[in-house]
């Protein structure tokens, strides 16, 4: 669930891949130094 060095089109890709509500990785902030990002699948277009 943890990718170290890749970018949000990348963290995109493999959750779509998994095709699964609720699938979510934690990757490094290509913006700011020493903070992840969460990225989450959902269902919902609001969220």
């Amino acid at each position: 669930w943890y990718y170290k060095d890749i970018t949000r089109q990348q963290a995109e890709a493999i959750l779509l891949d998994e095709n699964r509500e609720g699938c979510f990785l934690v990757r490094d902030s290509v913006s700011k130094k020493n903070t992840y990002t969460l990225s989450v699948t959902s269902k919902d277009p609001e969220a």
